[in-house]
């Protein structure tokens, strides 16, 4: 697939050259965040840092993903896109590089999901970008 408008993906060396470009939540840069995408009419941008090394690959995975979506399903509930976007994240590919897997749970997430409490379903299924949910920072 062609991006119909260009894609620019700003890398930061450290989490401290990457704070001052970070979303805002209640007017501080968010703290937990590696990376996010920004689309536009004309451009559309990717912002991360590589400080976390390894991880960059997943975060740039990611952010991609919701360039995608944004560009063919621009209305797309919240859980689908974030949904597809963790999906497409854990790409990796064999080390005969004939084959690729996709899909695998990240750790941190089954961690999450073992200590932390779950969301009921309606809920989920109505957040979107302006949710607190989604916004909260965590």
């Amino acid at each position: 697939m062609v991006m119909p408008v260009p894609m620019t993906i700003v890398v930061f060396d450290s989490d401290r050259a990457f704070t001052p470009f970070k979303p805002l939540v209640r007017g501080k840069p968010m703290e937990r965040v590696a990376g996010y995408f920004l689309g536009g009419e004309d451009a559309h941008y990717i912002a991360l840092t590589v400080a976390h090394g390894e991880a960059a690959y997943e975060t740039v995975l990611h952010e991609y993903t919701h360039a995608l979506v944004s560009e063919t399903l621009p209305s797309a509930p919240m859980w689908l896109q974030e949904g597809l976007a963790e999906v497409y994240s854990t790409y990796t590919e064999r080390a005969d590089r004939r084959a690729a897997q996709v899909g695998r749970a990240p750790e941190h997430h089954l961690r999450e999901l073992q200590a932390g409490t779950l969301i009921p379903l309606e809920e989920l299924m109505s957040a979107d970008a302006q949710s607190p949910m989604y916004n909260e920072g965590d």
